[in-house]
């Protein structure tokens, strides 16, 4: 039977200096932990950050912290970031060691108890895990598109890591895509607040920063791109960043560079005896963005065909549905093909001349 965790605290309380000492063993053990179990979203030194922050919840002995710990472990499972095994290895390590300190004083009750709440911390932890498994098809666009709103402790992490770069007068990396060309320059911290961060852009193409444009700040020490919602100052060459949060780029990981068409393409994908008619918005050497008003009956990874023209040159190709998902008032189509195909070198063409077209035209709008 599960023992109340008022109880439990009530037991502990009386062992307060070995909590209050143990913090920083606990760090220690949970930064050990993070070389075998890395979460994709934190650096090392972030997750010690949360691991002090998670010990302040856990062992404060202030209220009922499962609640918290919930939302937290689900919040961190939301950016692909899973803790679970770091904490629970963590927690056992500690009552190995509480129950080393308690040895000589035979006090089993205080023992017993500590392992009693890393049961009910375990227990939300799991439950927190169950909770969050849904089915991606029910996602909304924002959780779609990895904008998920940070925490607290996510965003004091991040302000805390931009203060160092600053005071080391790093440099970063400002990203933002045009038309899906990405276009990168440097830039160094200028400043922040308790709620933004700016960036000089004197070596960047003012152009670039329309209001309407996400921008991405990268920089080695960074598990992911950086990004917020951005305003450019062009009289002060500067880039104010508000409310930022790690997010993937959004080519991140393609091999080939891909670019939005000058004006939407006609298609017609043809899937079993059934033809559709959509409009090609960006292409590459090996893969197409295709948008519908209406959701295409194709399931993921099916094989289907497509027609379409592309300088005066009609192409058919075999493609494979890669996703299928809603955007906004209307689907986004992935779809790849066989780089190695008779069209290889009209599609190459064209993408480089867009990009140069692109980049053209910027600058002309700068000048």
């Amino acid at each position: 039977m599960q023992r109340d965790i008022s109880t439990i605290f009530k037991t502990l309380e009386t062992e307060k200096s070995f909590f209050d000492s143990y913090q920083n063993r606990f760090i220690d053990s949970f930064e050990n932990h993070t070389e075998k179990h890395r979460p994709g979203l934190l650096t090392k030194a972030a997750l010690n950050n949360f691991g002090a922050k998670l010990y302040q919840l856990l062992f404060s002995f202030k209220g009922d912290p499962r609640s918290d710990l919930k939302t937290f472990t689900i919040k961190t499972i939301t950016y692909d970031v899973d803790i679970k095994p770091i904490v629970l290895k963590s927690l056992l390590i500690m009552i190995g060691d509480f129950a080393t300190h308690n040895l000589n004083k035979l006090n089993i009750e205080a023992t017993s108890a500590l392992a009693s709440l890393v049961e009910l911390y375990t227990q939300t932890i799991n439950e927190a895990h169950s909770s969050n498994k849904v089915n991606p098809e029910s996602l909304d666009d924002e959780v779609l598109s990895g904008k998920a709103e940070p925490t607290y402790k996510e965003t004091e992490t991040i302000f805390d890591l931009l203060k160092t770069l600053e005071d080391n007068n790093e440099t970063l990396q400002v990203m933002t895509y045009v038309e899906e060309v990405p276009i990168v320059c440097n830039a160094k911290i200028m400043g922040q607040s308790a709620e933004f961060f700016e960036v000089n852009t004197e070596s960047c193409i003012s152009s670039s920063f329309n209001e309407d444009r996400d921008v991405y700040i990268k920089h080695a020490s960074f598990p992911k791109a950086l990004s917020g919602k951005a305003h450019h100052f062009p009289s002060r060459d500067s880039l104010r960043i508000r409310d930022p949060y790690f997010t993937d780029l959004p080519q991140e990981g393609r091999k080939f560079l891909r670019v939005a068409t000058e004006a939407p393409i006609p298609i017609k994908v043809q899937w079993h005896s059934e033809e559709y008619t959509c409009r090609i918005k960006d292409i590459s050497i090996s893969g197409l963005g295709i948008i519908s008003i209406d959701k295409l009956p194709i399931n993921t990874n099916a094989t289907a065909q497509a027609i379409f023209s592309l300088n005066d040159t009609e192409f058919t190709l075999n493609i494979n549905i890669r996703y299928n998902i809603r955007e906004q008032h209307f689907y986004r189509i992935g779809v790849s093909f066989d780089m190695h195909n008779e069209y290889e070198d009209i599609i190459s063409k064209y993408v480089t001349d867009r990009q140069f077209d692109i980049l053209k035209s910027l600058k002309s709008k700068a000048s």
